[in-house]
């Protein structure tokens, strides 16, 4: 209980600042699931080629983001 005291103690700045945090956190768990949810398998980084793959996985996580960001805040 002493750090759901601890966050309600903190300014309205601080607080809003945790839930962007989370939310982005959030977004890239989402993203990531429904990937792996669209090719079948759990969706990690392949071995070869690895910065074009790099690269890409950057992409579709940053557009997550960006999109998400507008929407909600």
């Amino acid at each position: 209980m002493n750090i759901l005291q601890y966050i309600i103690n903190q300014p309205r700045i601080v607080k809003r600042l945790i839930v962007v945090f989370l939310d982005i956190f959030i977004s890239i768990i989402s993203t990531w699931t429904a990937l792996s949810i669209r090719y079948n398998e759990i969706y990690f980084l392949n071995n070869y080629d690895l910065d074009l793959f790099i690269l890409r996985d950057l992409q579709i996580f940053s557009l997550s983001i960006i999109i998400f960001i507008p929407i909600f805040y």
